[in-house]
């Protein structure tokens, strides 16, 4: 992983900006989909919304959508694994089910976290697995089935009303009557229905021979659906608990199942399934079958009249579909891929991210939009390196490890030019975009090169290896100086020269920032030492220690003044008082572990990305975010109170000595 001002190593998901309506003042607001596996899919009862939950190493949020454009609107970020996700009968709360056999309530409107409920399942021994929950009666109350019981919560004081021995320490689904007065709940060979307010048993419907994963009714309340791993559906009538139909043919399990208003028409999947099919209730004939999917369906939802069907995917999307033809309407998704790289460049104004499908995307963030994406056919080695220029309108790719660099225009994504390479460590470009440098790697012996951007001369080569360890790397605002650290140690040397300045005794080194003057280093240690150094670069001592990290410290940031500092370790990232070496803010916000801090060279805006997915945009003055994921736009009708940010460009007079120091050596 490399990082500078320039150049930072990134695992997140997609990301966007949206322009306030007020200008010049902006909203940036960054727009994700799932970077991992969606294992469910709620429909509100409007139809305008779409819920989707994910269970992913690297991925466990709730996403609310509009149906009609596939918009992401609002993420609800969690620390565990997304089970299921439901509406409650008014669409004004949304509940999730976790891995760990949690229960989190949100306002959809507001985005409030109302509660936290833990399943009685959660201490046994188990402790995790399938716990699913709807809401019932007026939404104050959720109903749950887990691997214990059955259980009747009220919501406003997280406190379990009942349980419902009936269902038995093997229940596996629920599903709630459109009035919220009965629950279907699937458990081992059976289902039961039963009467919320009483706790009595409406109806036994047993005839499976394995575990019941699926269950539905109608909304109309007259009829039930069970999909079992015996690899069969039934149709079954509730007044009389006789079987109408039976469904057979699937490979697997069927695992998920829903109707429409009337009965008349059913949805299934199966285990490992990529397809959905949908089923004529009075003939048990398949009417149509929703291919598009590139892996495995994990849940589906029909529309009430029966004309569109919603299915969610290990392929990290959900997909409506029209019910009569089988075509795609709808994608719910984000970037299709992750992203490994990004470049923010110094004054703040643009940002660049390499992802794993052989692209880069440009953003103009000042204006609030995306400006350009380009292919890379090439990538795929687990290089993506990307730096950008101050302006961010020069920008250094190298595709491939020890492969040729190539500088392009950020704007238009033409080719400006291209520089033969063999070196495997970092690569840096000069804030002003006249000169490039590709650093050597201690483990092959190779030095350093310089070149004049702008006519592709080789200004030096070096013998010295000036890369190694992290890999990480590190330019001074014009270029004539580089941080790295090839075994460890962190060094300060010229890339005109390839002369190592001085070495910064008893480091560790892994995160690496220079100052865009040169007189400031800042240092992130490993698990061994878990501190940051901030470092006078002139004379190579110790100017204050940053403890009290809980890991590696990945990721360092440091403003051109020396007045500003942020880390990021595996867990946290935090903004320090540099005089006094003590904890100004931690930026708290991400579920799961922060994997980089940029920072403007001003040191007014700071950056962090994490492994949850997301990037967030930070005051530092404050450490209150500026933009998170949850400022999305809502449409009309929803509340949004996003946070409008001044992203204004700002300038550094920088003179370039870089040139004539090379030509001298």
């Amino acid at each position: 992983m490399k990082t500078n001002a320039l150049a930072i190593a990134i695992v997140v998901c997609a990301h966007g900006f949206a322009a306030s309506q007020e200008s010049p003042r902006l909203e940036p607001v960054i727009q994700t989909g799932h970077s991992d596996s969606v294992t469910s899919v709620a429909r509100s009862n409007d139809g305008k919304f779409v819920l989707t939950g994910s269970s992913g190493s690297y991925d466990y949020s709730v996403i609310l959508w509009e149906a009609a454009t596939g918009r992401p609107l609002r993420t609800y970020k969690l620390d565990d694994g997304v089970m299921r996700v439901a509406f409650s009968a008014d669409d004004k709360q949304i509940v999730a089910t976790t891995y760990h056999l949690y229960v989190h309530v949100w306002e959809t409107d507001t985005g409030k976290h109302l509660c936290k409920l833990r399943d009685p399942g959660a201490s046994s021994y188990f402790g995790r697995g399938n716990v699913h929950a709807v809401f019932v009666g007026d939404g104050k109350h959720l109903v749950t089935a887990g691997p214990l019981n059955v259980f009747l919560w009220d919501i406003a004081t997280g406190k379990r009303v009942r349980s419902y021995p009936q269902g038995g320490d093997t229940a596996a689904r629920v599903a709630r009557s459109s009035d919220g007065k009965h629950v279907l709940v699937g458990s081992y060979k059976f289902a039961v229905l039963l009467e919320v307010e009483s706790g009595k048993l409406a109806q036994r419907f047993a005839v499976h021979t394995d575990y019941v994963d699926g269950v539905a009714l109608s909304p109309d309340g007259k009829l039930a659906v069970t999909g079992s791993r015996d690899k069969i559906a039934i149709l079954w009538d509730i007044a009389t608990g006789k079987q109408l139909q039976t469904f057979r043919g699937f490979r697997l399990g069927v695992e998920n199942v829903a109707l429409d208003r009337e009965g008349k028409r059913l949805l299934t999947s199966h285990e490992y399934g990529r397809e959905a099919s949908l089923w004529d209730t009075a003939t048990d004939k398949e009417l149509q079958t929703f291919r598009g999917h590139t892996e495995s369906i994990h849940d589906v939802a029909l529309s009430p009249d029966g004309k569109h069907a919603y299915t969610a995917s290990s392929d990290r999307s959900a997909i409506l579909w029209d019910a009569a033809t089988g075509k795609k309407l709808v994608t719910f998704k984000g970037y299709p891929a992750l992203i490994y790289r990004m470049a923010l460049a110094a004054d703040g104004t643009r940002l660049v991210t390499r992802s794993n499908d052989k692209s880069a995307h440009v953003w103009d963030i000042s204006a609030g939009k995306p400006l350009r994406t380009l292919k890379f056919p090439n990538d795929g080695t687990g290089t993506l390196d990307v730096a950008l220029s101050q302006d961010g309108k020069r920008m250094l790719t190298r595709e491939v490890w020890q492969g040729p660099l190539t500088l392009l225009n950020a704007d238009s994504g033409e080719t400006i030019r291209t520089f033969q390479n063999k070196r495997s460590g970092g690569v840096g470009i000069s804030r002003d975009g006249k000169h490039v440098v590709a650093a050597g790697h201690l483990s092959f012996k190779d030095g350093a090169i310089l070149w004049d951007a702008n006519t592709g001369e080789e200004l030096h080569t070096s013998n010295n290896s000036t890369s190694g360890g992290s890999g990480q790397f590190a330019l001074s605002a014009d270029g004539s100086l580089a941080l790295s650290a090839p075994d460890s140690k962190a060094i300060l040397w010229e890339p005109a020269t390839g002369k190592r300045i001085r070495t910064f005794e008893n480091t560790e080194a892994y995160g690496l920032a220079l100052s865009g003057d040169g007189k400031f280093a800042i240092t992130g240690s490993t698990d061994r030492d878990k501190s940051a150094t901030l470092w006078d670069a002139t004379t190579g001592k110790p100017i204050q220690t940053f403890p009290g990290h809980r890991g590696t410290v990945m990721s360092v940031a440091v403003s051109d003044d020396g007045k500003r500092i942020a880390t990021s370790d595996e867990n946290d990232a935090i903004l320090w008082d540099p005089a006094t070496g003590k904890k100004l803010h931690t930026l708290r916000g991400h579920a799961k572990s922060v994997t980089t801090v940029a920072m403007t060279a001003d040191g007014k805006h700071v950056w962090t990305a994490s492994h949850d997915g997301t990037t967030r945009f930070w005051d530092p003055a404050t450490g209150k975010e500026r933009v998170s994921t949850a400022s999305t736009p809502a449409p009309t009708g929803w509340s949004s109170r996003p946070t409008a940010v001044s992203t204004a460009p700002r300038t550094h007079g920088v003179s370039s000595p870089i040139a004539t120091r090379a030509r001298q050596s």
